[in-house]
């Protein structure tokens, strides 16, 4: 019983001794490197890819309509190339032939066309 009484009593004065300097203390800030936001967020690429995610998961009605809306707000953007094979694929995977050949047709005539888009494969 005596020792318990030592311990205890050692305990409580250790604490008393150490709890008020870690108290005390100013807390450290933590230095994470901030990540530079020199690039503008384009609104335009969140509907080209929300309607490739739709293309991707095979929701071909999705995708036209996200496409074409992309397409007609975006005609010279960066992926306007890539919109218009998306579009004209989905319009084929709803065996819409009639309505996918003008997109392909005008990409299959393009000179430039995006790198990504392979006329191969159209």
């Amino acid at each position: 019983m005596i020792l318990f009484r030592f311990f205890l009593f050692s305990f409580i004065a250790y604490l008393s001794l150490i709890v008020p300097f870690a108290v005390a203390q100013e807390p450290k800030e933590l230095s994470v490197p901030k990540k530079e936001t020199t690039a503008k967020k384009d609104p335009a690429l969140d509907q080209y890819y929300v309607a490739n995610a739709a293309f991707n998961r095979k929701l071909y009605p999705v995708a036209v309509s996200q496409f074409e809306a992309f397409l007609e707000k975006n005609p010279d953007h960066s992926k306007a190339d890539l919109a218009g094979q998306g579009l004209a694929l989905s319009l084929y995977a709803l065996k819409q032939y009639d309505k996918a050949m003008p997109y392909l047709g005008a990409l299959l005539k393009k000179e430039k066309l995006d790198t990504k888009v392979s006329r191969e494969r159209l």
